[in-house]
């Protein structure tokens, strides 16, 4: 928004965001899923924002040059909350004798899980959107510090399984009951609560939730 000078634009494009949710959360209400994640949607920097689309950019205009550069992309496979899923990605950014973490953001909460043979455990108490990056920092999450990502996972609640927070409930939904899914920042998808209560596969495209914060 703030790289629109046409005001008229500054318009058009402020309303589809709005529009964009409702229609989310209709589709999440139709797959019979928790039709929003909770009070707060996550940034996202440019750099991250810039990442989880430049796969879907074919070219741009050669005066058009972007300042940030996107970090190599990251896939991970079996993402379900409380299981230990594998994160793929590009390791020659990183230092083999450095320890890496996978770093789980949903809302306004950032959390750092070790990150061990490439593997690690998602935390339980995530739901809905979630954007995940490997860092080789255990307490910041900067351009300096990403190795790879983000990739977005679709942690998603079943109505009937949730409570008036939006939290998952401790026993009537456990984390074997949620779908498995692979989330990649290069692979393509749809918005942050389309994706149905049955095993699917979710990607990193842009969603109606995602915030860029300059």
């Amino acid at each position: 928004m703030s790289n629109l000078t046409n005001t008229t634009l500054q318009t058009v494009a402020g309303s589809i965001l709005a529009t964009s949710a409702r229609y989310a959360s209709w589709a999440a209400t139709v797959n019979g899923v928790q039709p929003w994640d909770g009070a707060f949607d996550s940034p996202l920097r440019p750099s991250q924002v810039l990442a989880l689309m430049s796969p879907y950019v074919a070219s741009c205009p050669q005066a058009s040059g972007s300042p940030f550069t996107p970090s190599p992309n990251l896939t991970i496979y079996s993402g379900a909350r409380g299981s230990n899923a594998t994160f793929d990605f590009n390791n020659t950014s990183a230092d083999g004798n450095s320890p890496l973490f996978a770093v789980f953001y949903q809302g306004l909460s950032t959390q750092f899980v070790p990150l061990v043979n490439h593997s690690a455990i998602i935390p339980e108490n995530l739901s809905g959107i979630t954007y995940a990056v490997i860092t080789n920092s255990s307490t910041t999450v900067s351009d300096n510090t990403t190795v790879a990502g983000p990739a977005v996972l679709n942690l998603s609640v079943p109505m009937n399984g949730t409570n008036s927070t939006g939290e998952p409930p401790s026993s009537s939904t456990s984390s074997s009951a949620m779908p498995s899914s692979t989330a990649s920042s290069s692979a393509g998808s749809s918005s942050s609560s389309m994706s149905s209560v049955t095993s699917s596969t979710v990607s990193s495209t842009p969603t109606s939730s995602a915030t860029t914060v300059s």
